[in-house]
């Protein structure tokens, strides 16, 4: 027997896996996984002060149901508030399923100090053991109402130890006792208070309001990688579609440029490159070889020698490159900001250029 630790997380997730758990090697090291369903509530509350709603007699309540899937009708929604205060003086109770996870393995060579970097690293190691676990379930299921996982989704992950313990394909054998509760404070800063914006930005905000426009793909993509980033902490897919953000804004500017300037072809690559439709030129165009070569064609301008293009390039475009090409996944939440924040700076060096066309 030797010494295992075990990590327990629960997410608000719902994996219907059967209780004998799942014995397998993840990175060089063996681990065991077991899940639990436990059914419970999500809380809204619309008062920060007073819970007093919750189980007040006198509260108004509605109650909402829907059918299970089995032809079932099951209570899925409960509004409670005072009646004489109004619905938001109250709160929303929503039963729901969370799922606990408990990930075991055996302890190695200096991790049996477990002192706080042993922890930290541990702590990242099954983290990523879950994210893996987790992400092969929705391969297999497709269950749409299990996302990827973030581990501020895990307010506090209990940490527990065992001296006298076996691990097999069979399951777990041994007594366990709590070592430590590990308190994940990511999610913490939804309590800070947000200043109000700046009176250029308001007067930009109404602008757009009035204007009836559309967000553009682009903008909209730029939006999805910012909250895949900085909320999900997905800065993989942060990346690609900062990458397709930018291809998108380009292509679309070199149309409306050519149907703005009459352009019906656009020289091909080399100097015997054929000319070709602009169309099929900008769709089948690369970012880097064609489409700036495209944009200098039409603006006489080479952008590809700014400081602007090559952070983009260092910081966005050869990170994406690896990522779809070879597979990389060591990225970081730095990597995502930098990929994002010098995509921003070139398309605003590039709206500066073309005086701002309506792409939308």
């Amino acid at each position: 027997m030797q010494k295992v630790i075990m990590f327990k997380y629960v997410f608000e997730i719902y994996l219907s896996l059967p209780s004998e758990g799942f014995h397998f090697n993840y990175r060089n090291r063996s681990v065991f996984i077991n899940t639990e369903v436990i059914k419970g509530n999500l809380l809204q509350s619309y008062n920060r002060d007073n819970y007093n709603w919750l189980n007040k007699k006198d509260s108004h309540i509605y109650k909402f149901s829907v059918d299970n899937n089995q032809g079932v009708m099951q209570d899925a929604r409960f509004i409670r508030f005072d009646n004489e205060k109004g619905i938001y003086s109250g709160g929303v109770i929503e039963p729901t399923h969370y799922t606990q996870i408990c990930v075991f393995s055996l302890l190695k060579g200096n991790e049996y100090s477990l002192d706080e970097g042993v922890i930290t690293e541990l702590k990242s190691y099954f983290f990523d053991t879950i994210k893996y676990f987790i992400n092969n379930y929705r391969r297999v299921l497709n269950e749409n109402d299990v996302p990827k996982i973030n581990i501020s989704n895990c307010p506090v992950i209990e940490i527990q130890t065992s001296d006298n313990c076996v691990i097999s394909n069979d399951g777990i054998e041994g007594d366990f006792k709590i070592f430590k509760y590990d308190f994940e404070l990511s999610g913490i800063p939804k309590v800070f208070e947000k200043r109000v914006p700046e009176r250029d930005q308001l007067d930009t905000f109404n602008a757009l309001l009035k204007s009836g426009q559309e967000i553009s793909m682009h903008e909209m993509l730029l939006l999805d990688a910012k909250e895949n980033g900085q909320i999900y902490g997905r800065y993989d897919i942060s990346i690609i579609q900062i990458g397709t953000a930018l291809e998108i804004f380009l292509k679309n500017l070199l149309i409306y440029e050519c149907n703005r300037r009459s352009i019906t072809e656009l020289a091909g690559r080399g100097k015997n490159g054929k000319p070709k439709f602009y169309l099929t030129a900008i769709y089948e165009g690369s970012i880097k070889d064609d489409l700036f070569r495209f944009f200098y064609d039409i603006f006489k301008k080479n952008i590809k020698g700014s400081k602007t293009y090559n952070d983009w390039h260092v910081n966005a475009y050869e990170l994406r490159n690896k990522i779809v090409h070879n597979a990389y996944q060591n990225v970081t939440d730095n990597d995502a900001s930098l990929a994002f924040d010098s995509t921003k700076e070139l398309i605003e060096e590039i709206n500066k250029i073309v005086g701002g066309a309506d792409l939308s």
